[in-house]
C-alpha cells in the first residue's frame, strides 16, 4: 500500500495498488476513447451525468469516475466495460480464494 497526500487536507491516506489501477485503467481508457474528441467534456458528461470540471479531472486522471457515473459510462463505451471487467479478474486471480463472497 502506498501513501498518498490529499489535496484539500495535505494529511497522508493509504491508497491500495488495486485503487491506484483502477484509476490508471479508468481514466487511461476514457483518454484514449474521449480526449481525440473536440467536445470530450461534454460528451462525457452527457454519458455520466457528471458536470464537466468533473470529467475534466477525470481527462487529467486527479480522479476517477464512481458508482452512477462509471455505470453511465460503461453503458456507452464498450472499451470501458472490457477494461473494468479485466481490472476485476486480475484483481480475483490476485487474492486467495474466498468462499463468502
Amino acid at each position: 500500500m502506498r501513501k498518498i497526500r490529499t489535496k484539500t487536507s495535505g494529511k497522508f491516506r493509504h491508497m491500495s495498488a488495486t485503487a491506484g489501477s483502477y484509476r490508471a485503467v479508468v481514466c487511461g481508457v476514457l483518454r484514449e476513447v474521449y480526449a481525440p474528441l473536440r467536445n470530450a467534456e461534454k460528451l462525457l458528461s452527457e454519458h455520466s451525468g457528471a458536470a464537466p470540471r468533473t470529467t475534466r479531472n477525470w481527462l487529467t486522471e486527479d480522479h476517477a469516475p464512481h458508482g452512477e457515473h462509471l455505470i453511465g459510462l460503461m453503458a456507452h463505451c464498450d472499451e470501458l466495460k472490457q477494461a473494468i471487467d479485466r481490472l476485476v479478474r486480475e484483481t480475483a486471480n490476485a487474492q486467495i480464494p474466498d468462499d463468502h463472497c
